[in-house]
């Protein structure tokens, strides 16, 4: 909706009635890796699934030579929920096509405005030498302020059009709605440990079953026992105020506890 101010474009949002179709949702990385899952890029030409790609670096056979002759395999799992940047100052725009010139001129909140100008070549249709972007002190981005968001788009199709200046300006509500979020990824990772401390590789626990596994063993038994257990512990730095401490140990025969205590 575009108008000459702001309330009278949200009055007039408020008489558009939209009909919205339900789609099935997932809301996090195990449920979209479900045989079952729905394909969230069904637009894409044969996309089975919602795995994006394989990623492998480093020395395979080595790593696998580490953990078989690793005297302890730790494993972790992490998860970094997810998180909104919520900047002081939302998401805004003023294109200004210049129809005399063929030129386009942009003043916006972003953080990447090379990037920005190569897309909106793309979308205007016009050389990037033609188009401007002007990016200003901003208030808080916080990777927020890269993406294209629709309201550049709409602002900047909107000055092409109508051949005068277009301003787009988020409030803190669709702010909210439609940023895009950052993280919320999980972390699966193992070390292959050596007696005297010495990490000797470090691997996804997804991408091969452990060799060994971690058993719980009560804390006081490594505390009264730690010369008959004949182990060199491993502390965890930092740690939240009451929160556990966690303690792996390596055994006789090769047996791997990991103990918590406060």
């Amino acid at each position: 909706m575009i108008a000459d101010d702001p309330y009278i474009a949200k009055d007039a949002c408020e008489a558009i009635d939209v009909e919205y179709e339900p789609l099935p949702v997932v809301v996090n990385p195990q449920a979209a890796a479900a045989a079952d899952a729905p394909v969230i890029r069904d637009d894409k030409e044969n996309q089975d699934g919602n795995l994006i790609y394989n990623w492998e670096v480093g020395d395979a056979e080595g790593t696998d030579r580490a953990f078989e002759e690793a005297d302890l395999v730790s494993r972790l799992q992490l998860h970094y929920p997810r998180s909104h940047p919520s900047p002081i100052e939302c998401c805004g725009s003023i294109a200004d096509f210049n129809r005399s010139t063929s030129k386009l001129t942009v003043y916006m909140t972003t953080q990447a405005p090379h990037i920005i100008r190569a897309a909106v070549a793309l979308v205007a249709e016009l050389p990037e030498h033609m188009i401007r972007i002007i990016s200003p002190d901003i208030g808080g981005g916080f990777g927020n302020k890269v993406p294209i968001y629709p309201g550049y788009v709409c602002s900047i199709l909107a000055s092409i059009l109508l051949e005068r200046p277009v301003k787009w300006i988020e409030d803190k509500t669709g702010n909210l709605i439609s940023t895009g979020f950052a993280r919320d990824v999980y972390l699966d990772g193992e070390l292959a440990l050596r007696r005297d401390g010495k990490i000797l590789g470090m691997r996804n626990a997804h991408a091969r079953r452990p060799r060994r596994i971690l058993r719980r063993r009560p804390a006081q038994q490594v505390q009264d026992r730690p010369d008959a257990l004949d182990v060199r512990l491993l502390r965890r730095p930092r740690r939240a105020p009451g929160r556990p401490r966690h303690v792996h140990e390596q055994g006789p025969g090769g047996v791997a506890y990991r103990c918590s205590f406060r």
